[in-house]
């Protein structure tokens, strides 16, 4: 927050590094803060990742319902945005969201990565 202080403006590859330390942290309020400051980029896949990752991490009031608003309203998802979802989900332990979004990834047509395999 200080480079903002010092009108240093962050941009779409300083928030996916700011949402990891809040996973590291599990700092659920300061990635609030970054979800509310990062609406220029709202389109960026990175960002919207990282977004979704940290809500999935830091599991605060919305459980996964946080995670999951922020994947609805994704404009493109790639397989890093399918897989934090449903890793998401099966730490949480509902596996049958995280296989019903696996049916669903298949359905859009994504070609499942080692990494989602695993998770499901």
């Amino acid at each position: 927050m200080s480079c903002l202080k010092e009108k240093i403006a962050p941009n779409k590859f300083t928030y996916p590094f700011v949402l990891k330390a809040c996973n590291g942290i599990g700092y659920l309020n300061l990635g609030k803060s970054v979800h509310g400051l990062r609406f220029r980029f709202g389109d960026e896949v990175n960002v919207q990742n990282s977004l979704a990752r940290m809500y999935c991490c830091c599991r605060g009031e919305g459980g996964v319902e946080f995670p999951r608003k922020v994947l609805d309203e994704m404009c493109k998802l790639d397989s890093v945005s399918w897989s934090a979802m449903i890793g998401g989900y099966v730490q949480v332990r509902r596996s049958s969201d995280a296989s019903s979004l696996f049916r669903e990834l298949q359905i859009e047509g994504v070609c499942p990565d080692e990494i989602i395999m695993v998770s499901v």
